[in-house]
């Protein structure tokens, strides 16, 4: 399978998916990881909802590379980029759902309210024909 095909492929799969596996680097360089809720998609660009004082924001923060994992079943896709900390209100818009007040008691414009955006680089998809490699173009 070429690039195009493995994209395609690995866009399939992330519109099935509802949380992802994203992992970040601490300051001692060891890798952390925690299932989100996906809360936004636009092709393999992710959005995700969290508070400004998270162990990710911190992270993210201090280094931007991230990693971002989803599986069905016994396959799986790796993505490898970066993830950026946003606080405009386009970004907002996409992760905000209905019941977020219970977490932001200030609404959508909570100072608290932050959003983490995926972008990839680079993927590993994983299924029954073995491991491929892909560049996101």
């Amino acid at each position: 399978m070429d690039n195009k095909q493995l994209t395609a492929k690995a866009e399939a799969m992330a519109s099935k998916a509802k949380t992802a596996f994203i992992g970040s680097v601490d300051s001692d360089g060891f890798p952390n990881v925690k299932g989100m809720e996906i809360r936004g998609r636009e092709g393999l660009v992710f959005y995700f909802s969290t508070a400004a004082d998270t162990l990710r924001i911190q992270h993210y923060q201090a280094s931007p590379k991230a990693a971002l994992y989803i599986h069905q079943g016994f396959s799986g896709v790796q993505l490898l980029g970066r993830m950026d900390v946003l606080d405009d209100a386009a970004s907002k818009k996409i992760v905000w759902h209905e019941g977020d007040e219970f977490y932001y008691p200030q609404g959508f414009n909570d100072p608290t309210f932050k959003v983490l955006r995926f972008t990839p680089a680079t993927g590993r998809l994983n299924d029954d024909k073995g491991p491929h490699d892909f560049v996101i173009e």
